[in-house]
């Protein structure tokens, strides 16, 4: 389909509904996939709830491990938290392998990320941006409607 791509006039027969799972969040290939058995339905399956954004994004947001440890190794002590460790027996300067892999470890299975952490947009684990996010109802077309819809406008045959 040559570009810009303007939205059809096609209307799809609908089925049924169908929530998004935490795992298919950002992807609408395997959300076809569970729902078709087939990944190529995604772009009618879009269409007909009118998804823009039809895969996840990371706008600059860095995934949770990435972020902790990027944080642990440039973190600056101020004076308090240098005596501290020196107290403690620890390297004044920097965290260690082993308790950068605690605070890992931490953000993982301790915590619970929530709305209002800095990395969590759109209650999302690992920050990414999507019209396919968890919890959302979709409507399903039918697979006749898709296919049909995949041959009006993808001038594909689909058996």
């Amino acid at each position: 389909m040559p570009f810009p791509r303007i939205k059809s006039d096609f209307n799809f027969l609908i089925e049924r509904t169908y929530e998004i799972p935490g795992i298919f969040a950002g992807r609408a290939d395997l959300i076809s996939n569970d729902i078709f058995g087939n990944f190529r339905f995604y772009k009618p399956l879009c269409e007909a709830n009118n998804i823009n954004l039809v895969y996840g994004m990371r706008v600059g947001i860095r995934n949770i491990e990435d972020a902790v440890r990027i944080e642990a190794k440039t973190k600056v002590f101020t004076d308090a938290e240098k005596q501290a460790r020196i107290a403690n027996g620890l390297d004044p300067n920097k965290y260690s392998d082993n308790e950068i892999n605690g605070l890992v470890e931490e953000a993982f299975y301790v915590k619970v990320p929530g709305e209002l952490d800095w990395n969590n947009y759109g209650d999302n684990f690992n920050g990414y941006v999507s019209d396919l996010y968890q919890g959302r109802l979709l409507l399903v077309p039918t697979t006749d409607s898709c296919i049909e819809w995949l041959r009006k406008f993808e001038k594909i045959d689909i058996k």
